[in-house]
């Protein structure tokens, strides 16, 4: 629900999949890779107005840099850096059977018909997930189904786990190895290559790729819903919504951001708060919902809810901003403010 009377409405004209895998460096460098659903410009600046670069296929593979623009990416095809209009570009991330198989099914469940068996190692082009974040939704060359969560790769990691790991140019032990990671340095993920296997990263000020063998999974489930929830910075609030491609509203964004990672809510505020345990600011931690109370007129007492985050800051979903960050304790918030409520055990 809204926090303010107004309402914003907006129509997705491009398929948007999703990327499951949690990304936990700052929005403006993270890196995802996309394809053009149609032959559009790609230009020097983030307008029509700028001068066109040249013309990129329909199915061109491009490296995202940046999408703080609402309508306009900053990206790479090949060895250019370039904008792009963000609706004719589909986010991609690929990722890989990890059991020794999996079934391709026809729908969310076992009592769905297996289409195929997926031999481990296959890979995956992600589309979306179910309501509870159990099943997956892929693609497998031209055919589109669903596998469960658990038989395929779905988080990123962030330590060197390996006695050692080379620190490489590229995303491949062809590129050079710029220095060697002992076990236990920590890193800052950026990115994935296409294919999953290796990982970029940030070490002190350097740069580059691991290969994900080398490393190990370091977060916790709300490190891993906090890292997803701030791929949707600046999306616009949607009445109603609870998706990426319909767009949310701040409970069908709560809702979704929490059960891609198998914790399921209520799809209204005053249910996910009804359901909710209730804590203390003291004893509040990230990964807690914050409710608040009057923010419209409504007949619910609970009237929107957000993801707190810590040090007196909550990600939700503002009707004017869209997705965004706020401190929950001065100003408006404060004062429509109502208390904490915990679905993380």
């Amino acid at each position: 629900m809204p926090e303010e009377a107004e309402q914003e409405e907006y129509s997705v004209e491009y398929e948007e999949l999703i990327d499951i895998l949690p990304m936990n460096a700052p929005l403006v460098t993270q890196t995802w890779n996309g394809l053009t659903t149609q032959a559009t410009q790609f230009r020097t600046g983030p307008g029509t107005h700028y001068e066109s670069i040249r013309n990129i296929a329909q199915g061109s593979a491009v490296v995202i840099l940046n999408r703080e623009q609402a309508n306009w990416w900053y990206v790479r095809i090949g060895n250019q850096t370039g904008w792009m209009d963000a609706r004719v570009v589909r986010e991609v991330i690929l990722v890989g059977i990890t059991a020794t198989s999996a079934a391709l099914r026809q729908g969310p469940g076992t009592a769905y018909s297996s289409m195929r068996t997926l031999a481990q190692g296959t890979d995956l082009e992600i589309l979306g997930a179910s309501a509870n974040g159990s099943w997956i939704r892929v693609r497998v060359g031209n055919q589109i189904g669903w596998a469960h969560r658990d038989r395929v790769t779905q988080t990123i990691r962030v330590g060197v786990t390996a006695t050692s790991a080379a620190l490489r140019q590229g995303p491949g032990t062809a590129y050079a190895s710029m220095r060697t990671l002992s076990r236990g340095t920590n890193l800052e993920i950026l990115g994935t290559s296409l294919n999953g296997s290796w990982i970029r990263v940030r070490v002190s000020n350097q740069v580059g790729w691991v290969h994900r063998d080398r490393v190990t999974e370091a977060t916790s489930i709300f490190d891993e819903i906090f890292a997803y929830a701030q791929r949707y910075l600046g999306r616009r609030h949607v009445m109603g919504g609870n998706s990426p491609a319909r767009g949310f509203d701040c409970s069908g964004f709560t809702q979704w951001i929490y059960g891609v990672h198998g914790i399921t809510l209520s799809r209204t505020t005053q249910q996910q708060f009804n359901s909710s345990t209730r804590v203390s600011r003291a004893n509040a931690r990230p990964g807690d919902l914050v409710f608040f109370s009057g923010t419209f007129a409504s007949s619910d007492w609970i009237t929107h809810v957000g993801m707190y985050v810590g040090d007196g800051r909550m990600i939700h979903v503002s009707s004017s901003r869209g997705v965004t960050f706020d401190n929950i304790h001065t100003g408006w918030w404060a004062n429509h403010f109502v208390g904490y409520g915990r679905v993380i055990d």
